[in-house]
């Protein structure tokens, strides 16, 4: 039996099917990016829905409970202060964020779907995706708003990035 031929048969995916090509580890990132999309992708139209109303609410209710009571430690009175000024700023930029947040994560389906079908191209829709997430957020909201999204879209992109090489153009 010749060596060169089962060496070939490995790196020739034409006989092996879309499944075969995928693999599981793509399949499972593009499982967990659809339900993670999906998610938030439901939660941001249903708060858009709703209207800022309850974001009213919850800051009247919090900035009574604060006036009431007296803050000594200034770390806590730094953290509470800057977590009001993140209600107000999303508050003043509701439908913005809202409808921001809904487009990005509506390309970020498509890339993870076009990846799951295996195109290149989902992957720079994907990291679209991330950077849109992450620019509405600084942009509306401040720098530190998105540090945990960024840690995790960075860890995601990196491991679609592995991926690439399963991918046609």
């Amino acid at each position: 039996m010749d060596s060169n031929l089962d060496t070939n048969n490995w790196e020739d995916d034409s006989h092996q099917s879309m499944k075969e090509q995928r693999g599981t580890f793509l399949l499972t990132l593009s499982i967990l990016s659809w339900v993670w999309i999906g998610i938030q992708l439901i939660s941001t139209l249903f708060t858009y829905m709703r209207g800022p109303g309850p974001l009213v609410d919850s800051l009247t209710l919090i900035e009574d409970a604060t006036s009431e009571q007296s803050l000594d430690n200034p770390f806590m009175a730094s953290l509470m202060e800057g977590s009001l000024d993140t209600i107000r700023k999303t508050i003043e930029n509701f439908s913005a964020i809202n409808i921001g947040n809904m487009i990005a994560l509506l390309i970020g389906g498509l890339g993870v779907y076009m990846m799951f079908n295996l195109k290149k191209t989902g992957f720079g829709l994907y990291v679209l995706y991330c950077a849109g997430i992450a620019g509405v957020n600084i942009y509306f909201l401040g720098g530190f708003s998105f540090i945990f999204d960024a840690f995790i879209s960075l860890a995601f992109i990196i491991m679609y990035g592995v991926n690439l090489k399963r991918m046609n153009a």
